[in-house]
């Protein structure tokens, strides 16, 4: 059994969703897929709007709409088949277009209504996969999550996959499909919540539901396509030399996406904890190439880093409490309105201060609650915006001798270091820098760990040689 994910950046167009077909040949392979590329913005974009105005973006809706109906025309043109799929289409857009004029109507957005709208993407993108699949005349099902199985542990767009209700339902559902000769194509990013309205799992979450896929069905492999040739040594866009990692543990992946990498969604490999799931992530474009393996297994290189990843756009934010409380301290914030919603990537505590680290959109909230608290206990220290966080991983940071280059990296490209502190449960350290200093300090690093390979020798030819 293989579990196959398709993200948004894989399909673009009725181009890309045959090619996505043609590399599910093979073994017995269950089918996960995204929004196409772009689509899920829309939907923000257009929801937005229609609350907002409590007027219909009817243009931006007939874009939205046209793109998927010129997509199955090349699909269903070349299988020559029933207008099955088309119907299905226009069903769901139908479907879609009533819903937005009702919240224009009432001008306001329930997060259940939220999250109904913001599926459709998927399962249009899901009834799309079929089509390509039948031109290749392998008989595929469009399975949406709600319906086969996927549930959600609660309500809203932030809720986590139930894995025991999961995979009964899946197991159940899922074998006899499989058996009568049909693939199944499930729509990812979503589930059903127990009070049987739509549930989200957060952005770019159609990896994490392929994860829990694999494992309720005990997958010997899981395969997730990516526009890139697997998990980098660092993000391209801040330049130097980055390449794609051959092999990861699990722990490493963990860390990096935690701290930035969104290469993953953070919660994909929680349900293989314990599996024999190999995850491969590879690239669409180049299918050839081996791309990045993810196990179990731990590695020989405790001499190295594996990559290092960035969280831009944060705040630090340094409190202090009265002397000898700051065991209250932490006890008091979680009391204050606004403060425990705060996305908190890193805490440090110290004598009576404790420093914070957050996006700062959360950051100008925790202000203004600290503000309007009367709390005496409680006094905000000092604030900085534009700080990035930077977490290197890997092996060689158990070491004294690793932590020195990476010091020594930082002071020869004269980066200011304004915080410093262990990561989690991967050997990884975590750097607060200023906003404008990320791209340099990354390059430092990754130039530091990651040499250039030496230039091969020139070719000699036979006759000239002495």
């Amino acid at each position: 059994m293989r579990v196959m994910k398709f993200g948004g950046g894989c399909l673009g167009n009725s181009a890309d969703l045959l090619r996505a077909a043609a590399l599910t040949k093979g073994p017995t392979t269950v089918v996960v897929v995204s929004a196409l590329g772009g689509v899920t913005d829309t939907l923000v974009q257009i929801l937005d709007r229609t609350a907002r105005r409590n007027r219909f973006p009817l243009g931006l809706f007939r874009n939205l709409s046209q793109r998927h109906r010129d997509c199955m025309q090349a699909l269903t043109s070349r299988q020559g088949q029933t207008q099955n799929g088309f119907n299905r289409i226009d069903q769901l857009l139908k479907g879609l277009e009533q819903l937005l004029r009702g919240i224009s109507c009432i001008g306001e957005v329930p997060p259940s209504i939220r999250a109904r709208v913001l599926s459709y993407g998927e399962e249009l993108s899901c009834v799309l996969m079929c089509a390509a699949l039948e031109t290749r005349n392998v008989p595929a099902t469009a399975c949406d999550a709600r319906h086969c199985g996927i549930t959600a542990d609660r309500p809203g767009t932030n809720a986590r996959i139930d894995l025991t209700r999961t995979r009964r339902k899946l197991r159940r559902n899922l074998p006899p499909l499989i058996k009568s000769g049909r693939m199944p194509v499930i729509t990812g990013f979503f589930g059903r919540a127990p009070d049987g309205t739509t549930a989200l799992f957060g952005r770019n979450a159609s990896d994490y539901t392929a994860g829990a896929v694999a494992c309720a069905l005990d997958a010997r492999e899981l395969v997730i396509w990516k526009g890139v040739d697997g998990i980098m040594t660092m993000d391209p866009a801040y330049g130097g030399d980055a390449r794609s990692i051959e092999r990861l543990t699990w722990e490493e992946v963990k860390e990096l996406t935690h701290f930035g990498a969104d290469i993953l969604h953070p919660l994909t490999l929680d349900p293989l904890e314990n599996s024999r799931t190999r995850v491969r992530v590879r690239n669409f474009r180049k299918p050839g190439l081996a791309g990045t393996e993810i196990s179990s297994a731990t590695k020989d290189n405790t001499d190295k880093i594996c990559g290092i990843t960035c969280h831009p756009g944060s705040t630090m934010l340094q409190l202090a409490a009265t002397p000898g409380k700051l065991h209250r301290l932490l006890a008091r914030l979680e009391e204050i309105p606004g403060v425990p919603s705060a996305r908190i990537t890193s805490l440090v505590t110290a004598r009576d201060r404790i420093t914070l680290l957050m996006p700062s959109a959360d950051a100008r909230s925790v202000r203004r609650a600290l503000a309007a608290s009367i709390d005496p206990t409680i006094r905000l220290l000092n604030s900085r915006d534009d700080r990035t966080l930077v977490a290197v991983v890997g092996q060689a940071l158990h070491h004294a001798r690793g932590l020195a280059q990476l010091m020594d990296a930082l002071a020869t490209a004269g980066i200011t270091l304004e915080g410093i502190t262990p990561g989690g449960a991967a050997a990884s350290v975590c750097l607060v820098v200023p906003g404008n200093q990320a791209g340099r300090c990354l390059q430092a690093i990754h130039k530091r760990f990651f040499p250039p390979a030496p230039p091969a020798p020139p070719c000699i030819a036979k006759g000239d040689q002495p």
